[in-house]
């Protein structure tokens, strides 16, 4: 096991590799067993570590989360990372409970918006 944890969204373009098999993290083969978690639907970030913990204890390596761009874009050309839209804070708490992160970031959240639509 590393004896450090890095985050991959972090340093995923020069640490991860991968063969027909499995990912690379830093040379070492993992198999990604992965839960999912949304920062913004907790805007606690003092909460955030505690949950990651949780889920490391369940025998997860990874949480995948997306990030709703619309909440950090309120209003065209206007970017707000600050607060409960920060990330780093997220990051921090991931790495500090061995756990890897994969962003699927994008403009929208098609799910939320779905289910919205048949409201």
């Amino acid at each position: 096991m590393m004896s450090q944890c890095y985050c991959l969204l972090k340093f995923m373009f020069t640490q991860v590799t991968y063969d027909e098999h499995s990912l690379f993290v830093y040379g070492e083969r993992i198999f990604v067993f992965s839960g999912e978690f949304h920062a913004y639907r907790l805007p606690v970030p003092g909460l955030w570590l505690d949950i990651f913990q949780k889920v490391k204890a369940l025998g997860f390596n990874a949480v995948s989360f997306y990030t709703h761009w619309a909440l950090l874009e309120g209003e065209p050309g206007v970017y707000n990372a600050s607060g409960i839209f920060a990330l780093e804070p997220f990051f921090d708490a991931a790495s500090t409970a061995g756990i890897y992160l994969i962003a699927r970031p994008g403009p929208v959240s098609k799910t939320v918006e779905q289910s919205s639509l048949l409201q």
